[in-house]
């Protein structure tokens, strides 16, 4: 992986991306940014970007809905980062052509294997987040 890009605004980062690196200004006009999704991977350039304002939407729907407490957002966002991060990383596998099939061991499309895969990883292995 080349970059792991965090986004909290698009527009704002579409904008500070061309101005700070002509090269962004050429992957902007093949690729698009995870307007409506948390995460998205340019699988030529090896770059994941993923898209915090999406997250957040969610967490205050979250709470809006009852589901979540305010003092749970931050456990829940710092998941869903992990989450989308580790899914993201899986598409990148799925893409690799010197990945041999028996070690990916992938038996469903690409988006299916990649949410199950990034919940199996988080289930299995207990987090510890820090707050300030």
């Amino acid at each position: 992986m080349n970059y792991l890009i965090f986004i909290d605004d698009i527009e704002a980062a579409s904008d500070w991306l061309i101005d700070h690196d002509p090269h962004f200004s050429e992957l902007l006009e093949v690729h698009d940014l995870p307007v409506d999704n948390l995460g998205v991977l340019w699988y030529t350039e090896s770059i994941i970007v993923i898209n915090l304002e999406n997250i957040e939407t969610g967490m205050n729907a979250l709470v809006e809905e009852g589901l979540v407490f305010d003092w749970e957002i931050s456990s829940f966002a710092n998941h869903e980062i992990l989450l989308t991060i580790i899914h993201e990383i899986r598409h990148l596998a799925q893409g690799n052509p010197y990945l041999s099939e028996d070690i990916l061991n992938q038996k469903t499309d690409d988006e299916t294997d990649a949410e199950n895969y990034a919940q199996t990883f988080l289930h299995d292995r207990p987090l510890a987040y820090c707050y300030k």
